[in-house]
């Protein structure tokens, strides 16, 4: 996936099977503004 994915990645932070994978892929772009796990 290219950075033409961002978007969809950034759509599916919250979501409890596929945030953590979504902050991951950000995380190893180096993106800066990767948001942290929300706590429930």
């Amino acid at each position: 996936m290219g950075p033409e994915a961002e978007p969809a990645v950034r759509e599916v932070l919250d979501d409890a099977e596929l945030g953590g994978l979504a902050r991951v892929w950000l995380a190893e772009r180096a993106r800066r503004t990767c948001p942290r796990r929300r706590s429930r």
